[in-house]
């Protein structure tokens, strides 16, 4: 199919003329409504004749919109559509909000400030994609693509984000609290000063992301490899960490209390000023690289040995002399 284009602002500037002036008597609010309601209506006509047969849920092309910023497409439908040629234009601050955008290509684009509630992405193409601030709280993510994409600040809570990729991203001071990002990667992230309290991330990857000050308070991470992480001064309160691997990680300062690390394994990992109080430990694969500092109270052991003993033997086996 050849590709089309529509043009954005001769579409909105038609709807206008149909809008006309206000009518007597009639409020600020209700004439802004029904503006908005004609746009909105003329914009989804345009993108339904050019790339739909029957039905908008069938859409394919390519869409190119001159002036997108701003334009509500809210519940809008633009399966498979590509918008990634809004890359100079963007649509930063578009409400998108409730849409079904499974498998759409939006890579490079700016969505900064974007109003992406509960809208579907299964499957997009995000990579590259400016984020900052959008709103995706609730919106589907599952299986889509958002490596290197900037999601500095945005909400991402309650998002479905099971298997996708978020190698390289960038979301520091984001809100993913209560996310679900179940075997996601998110390898050389950065996601610091994060809130990913009570987040699922059972099976997630977070190889040698940066996660200082980050919050995991009653994250479900059973399983998950933070191996070379930067977890420094993060708190990770409550936080189940049932087989995860954090070899090499920096936990220095980290608040682990009444965490569980069964089977955890801690090889080489930095704890220096970590707190762990009514941690609970099974079988902990311990070879600490720094624990000066660390503050080990109420251990609940269980079966095998506690973190207390495992670091005490940890010490013991090291070399504490002084280096001459």
């Amino acid at each position: 199919m050849e590709r089309e284009h529509i043009d954005g602002r001769a579409t909105v500037e038609g709807a206008w003329q149909q809008v006309g002036a206000p009518a007597a008597g009639e409020t600020k609010e209700a004439y802004l409504a029904k503006a908005t309601q004609l746009t909105t209506a003329a914009l989804r006509q345009a993108i339904v004749a050019a790339y739909c047969t029957n039905d908008p849920a069938d859409c394919h092309g390519v869409l190119a919109v001159d002036v997108a910023e701003g334009i509500i497409f809210n519940e809008t439908t633009g399966r498979r559509v590509d918008l990634s040629v809004c890359r100079s234009q963007g649509l930063a601050g578009a409400d998108l909000a409730n849409s079904d955008l499974r498998g759409i290509n939006l890579v490079g684009t700016d969505l900064s400030g974007a109003d992406l509630r509960a809208s579907n992405l299964a499957d997009a193409n995000l990579a590259g994609t400016n984020l900052s601030g959008a709103d995706l709280a609730n919106a589907t993510l599952a299986a889509a693509n958002l490596a290197g994409a900037d999601l500095s600040g945005a909400d991402l809570s309650q998002a479905n984000l099971v298997g996708a990729s978020l190698a390289g991203a960038t979301f520091p001071g984001a809100n993913a609290a209560g996310a679900n990002l179940t075997s996601a990667d998110a390898s050389g992230a950065d996601a610091s000063d994060a809130n990913l309290a009570d987040a699922s991330l059972a099976g997630t990857n977070f190889q040698g992301s940066n996660l200082v000050r980050s919050v995991l308070d009653g994250a479900r991470a059973a399983g998950a490899n933070f191996k070379g992480a930067v977890l420094e001064k993060a708190s990770l309160a409550r936080a189940n960490l049932s087989g995860a691997v954090l070899d090499d990680a920096n936990l220095a300062g980290a608040v682990l209390s009444h965490a569980t690390l069964a089977g955890v394994s801690l090889r080489d990992a930095v704890l220096g000023g970590a707190r762990f109080i009514g941690t609970r430990v099974t079988l902990a694969q311990l070879s600490v690289a720094n624990w000066a500092g660390v503050i080990v109270e109420e251990i609940q052991a269980n079966a095998f040995e506690d973190l207390e003993r495992a670091l005490n033997e940890a010490m013991s086996d090291e070399d504490l002399s002084p280096e001459e």
